[in-house]
């Protein structure tokens, strides 16, 4: 498997972008957006990128529910890298209500996957690292709502923790990498 990191962070930014860019509610003069402060400056080379394992011993029951939960985890980051990178497109561009229908079908989809891993699994330090991602997710979800209003989208993009985020996505991948190893 090819190794990546940040593409839900990558992807999340260009849709911030994308809905910048998009016309509809965003075009209230009302509303600066700043989408710079969404890049933020997290260095994964300085970061703690090594998870901590839970308290207590783990069984051979549990290290196979963990083993199980990243090989899900890898096998849908890799199915879904290119699909998410088709569906954010060139942000440079000014996207049709359509292109951003399309990306939002494109997320639902990757969204319903990954709350399917996350029910499963049942490892914390997985579970904890995941369900931080579905926070973006959500994000996106209401990026591409084509009834979102610009202070709903400003809202998001002011709100979300995107350190936060790339760190548990690099933590998440760096976890499985070596779990599946």
């Amino acid at each position: 498997m090819k190794k990546r990191s940040g593409l839900l962070i990558g992807a999340t930014i260009g849709l911030f972008v994308l809905a910048g860019c998009a016309g509809g509610g965003l075009n209230d003069p009302d509303i600066d957006p700043n989408f710079e402060s969404l890049e933020g400056s997290y260095d994964s080379t300085t970061g703690d990128s090594t998870p901590q394992p839970p308290d207590g011993a783990e069984s051979s029951d549990a290290s196979a529910s963990l083993e199980q939960s990243c090989t899900d985890y890898l096998e849908f980051d890799q199915a879904s890298s290119d699909a998410m990178d088709a569906a954010i497109g060139n942000v440079s561009e000014v996207p049709s209500a359509d292109e951003i229908s399309a990306a939002r079908e494109v997320f639902v989809e990757a969204q319903a996957e990954m709350e399917a891993i996350v029910e499963a699994a049942d490892d914390a330090a997985f579970l904890a690292e995941a369900e931080q991602l579905l926070s973006m997710f959500d994000a996106m979800m209401t990026v591409t709502d084509p009834d979102a209003s610009a202070t709903d989208v400003m809202g998001v993009a002011q709100s979300i923790d995107v350190e936060g985020t790339i760190a548990a996505e690099e933590r998440l991948l760096s976890m499985c990498q070596a779990e599946v190893d």
